[in-house]
């Protein structure tokens, strides 16, 4: 009987002592351009918001930075929302010792289309970079999408 809560006991802490670390990183898709042969044409996307819908997540991180976090709470309500963009993020951080807690609140966006610039796009674009309240260009997203829409 001893034998057998020994063994028991054994086999129980080989296997407690082999746990795995799983490790996951997920980075965006870049091209280096700067210093480089490729060019390439600006691109402008038509994103349709929904501002009835908010989403958001909270993540809690004990090594990284504050924008990592955030970068990671911006991530999290894209994946979790099926969203393809998170339009007028707005976050909430908190740091506790070497633990850094982040929530983001934002609107859910989706790409309707993503074609190559016009001239007509650099004149709205022009335009939604100036602001009437003098905050140069920093105002909400969403106001000025409805001053857009106008």
């Amino acid at each position: 009987m001893k034998k057998n809560i020994l063994l028991g006991v054994a086999v129980l802490g080989l296997m407690s002592s082999c746990s795995m670390i799983k490790t996951t990183k997920t980075t965006p898709r870049t091209v280096e351009t700067y210093n480089s042969n490729i060019i390439i044409k600006p691109l402008v996307a038509e994103v349709e918001v929904d501002v009835n819908k908010k989403i958001t997540a909270t993540v809690t991180v004990t090594s990284g930075t504050e924008e990592s976090a955030k970068e990671l709470a911006k991530w999290q309500a894209i994946q979790d929302s099926g969203a393809d963009i998170i339009v007028d993020p707005v976050y909430h951080t908190t740091i506790l010792g070497a633990k850094i807690t982040t929530t983001v609140t934002g609107y859910y966006g989706k790409y309707v289309k993503i074609e190559t610039v016009s001239s007509e796009d650099v004149e709205n674009l022009n335009m939604y970079m100036q602001s009437e309240n003098g905050d140069g260009g920093k105002g909400s997203v969403v106001t000025k999408l409805k001053k857009l829409k106008k």
